[in-house]
C-alpha cells in the first residue's frame, strides 16, 4: 500500500507546487518507486497547466519536423507521440476536493507514492477530509513574519480539526517543516530556530533547505529534474528529495 503525501500550507506562493514537482521528478527518475501526482488545486491547477504546456510544445515540435519531411501529422501519429511523451514523465491527474478522497484510495493501491497538491484555501469544501488521509505532510515556509504566521495557523488548524480524527483512528501524525526560498547569509536564517519558537511552531524541521533562486521557477519542468549547476548550493533539491525518501522509509517501517 502506497503513502499519501502532501507539501502543504495555507499561504500561496510558499512553493507547494514547485516542491511537489521536483519531488515527483526525483522519485520517478532516481528511485524504483512508482509515483503519481494528484492535482487537487482546482483554482490554479499549476502542475496540470505546466504539463499541458510542455506536451503542446513537444507535439508542435514533432508536427513541424514531420511536415518538414513530407510526413502527414495524422491523429494516429499524434497519439503515438503523446504516448511516448507520457512514458518519459510521472503521471498527473486532476481531481477536485469534493471527489478526490476515493481517487486517493484507488491510487494508494496502485502506486508507492501518491503526491497531492491542494489549494491553500482550507475552507474549500472537502479539503479538511483530504488532510485526514495524509501519511506525511511537508510544510514549506520562509522566514518572513507572514509565512511563519501562516504556518502557525495552518498547524493550529491541523491540530484542532485533523489530528483528533487521526488519533481516534490510531494513525500517526507525521508533519515536518522545510525552509524554502531562504537567504542563508542573513541573521534571520542564522536565528531560524528562535524564529519558529517565537511563532509557537512545534513541528520538527528538515535538515535540508531550499535557498531563494529564480532558477527553480524559471526552469520548472514536469518532465525532468531541474539543473542547478553553477549555484553554490547546487545539491539542495537532491538533498531535499533524499531526506523525504528517508522519511518515507521511516514511516513505512
Amino acid at each position: 500500500m502506497g503513502l499519501l503525501i502532501s507539501i502543504a500550507n495555507q499561504k500561496g506562493g510558499v512553493g507547494k507546487s514547485t516542491l511537489t514537482n521536483v519531488l515527483a521528478n526525483y522519485i520517478f527518475s532516481k528511485t524504483k518507486k512508482s509515483v503519481v501526482v494528484v492535482d487537487g488545486d482546482y483554482l490554479q491547477e499549476s502542475l496540470t497547466g505546466l504539463r499541458n504546456d510542455e506536451l503542446k510544445k513537444f507535439l508542435n515540435g514533432v508536427k513541424y519536423v514531420s511536415e518538414s519531411n513530407g510526413i502527414e501529422f495524422t491523429e494516429e501519429l499524434k497519439n503515438s507521440y503523446e504516448e511516448q511523451f507520457n512514458d518519459r514523465c510521472y503521471p498527473i491527474v486532476t481531481r477536485d476536493p469534493q471527489t478526490i478522497t476515493q481517487s486517493l484510495v484507488d491510487f494508494r493501491d496502485k502506486f508507492d507514492v501518491v503526491l497531492v497538491d491542494l489549494p491553500g484555501n482550507l475552507s474549500a469544501e472537502g479539503v479538511i477530509g483530504v488532510y485526514v488521509t495524509f501519511d506525511l505532510i511537508i510544510v514549506p515556509t520562509d522566514l518572513t513574519f507572514k509565512d511563519l504566521d501562516s504556518t502557525r495557523r495552518f498547524l493550529a488548524m491541523y491540530d484542532s480539526r485533523v489530528k483528533p480524527i487521526r488519533n481516534m483512528n490510531k494513525l500517526p501524525c507525521n508533519l515536518y517543516g522545510v525552509f524554502n526560498k531562504v537567504k542563508v547569509n542573513t541573521l534571520e536564517f542564522k536565528d531560524r530556530q528562535e524564529k519558529i519558537e517565537e511563532h509557537n511552531i512545534k513541528i520538527p524541521f528538515m535538515k535540508s533547505y531550499i535557498t531563494e533562486t529564480n532558477r527553480l521557477k524559471r526552469d520548472d519542468s514536469s518532465i525532468e529534474m531541474v539543473s542547478l549547476d553553477g549555484l553554490k548550493n547546487d545539491k539542495m533539491v537532491e538533498n531535499f528529495c533524499k531526506e523525504i525518501m528517508d522519511l518515507i522509509k521511516k514511516i513505512s517501517n
